[in-house]
């Protein structure tokens, strides 16, 4: 289960870094999918529950506001808490 969990970390972490420099249409799409992805499971510890949270306020933010001030630091947000959720696997 471990290795499955670090597998999805790892893609998880590679289509944020992807998805950040895609159109914000795909960004969007990628990363609805990417947050149903992670929020789904049994077994959900806090470095997953925050990085889902990251990702769900990033798509909130890209689709109220793809232009605004924040959309920036709350992509960083996203690839740091996805990183520390991958770092918990070893």
């Amino acid at each position: 289960m471990a290795d499955t969990n670090k597998q999805f970390a790892d893609s998880a972490v590679q289509t944020l870094q992807r998805a950040r420099y895609l159109h914000t249409t795909a960004a969007l799409r990628d990363l609805k999918t990417l947050s149903e992805k992670i929020g789904r499971g049994t077994d959900v510890e806090s470095e997953r529950a925050a990085a889902w949270l990251a990702v769900s306020v990033l798509y909130h933010t890209l689709l109220e506001t793809p232009d605004g001030p924040e959309v920036e630091a709350r992509w960083q947000r996203a690839i740091d808490q996805m990183r520390a959720w991958r770092s918990t696997f070893k």
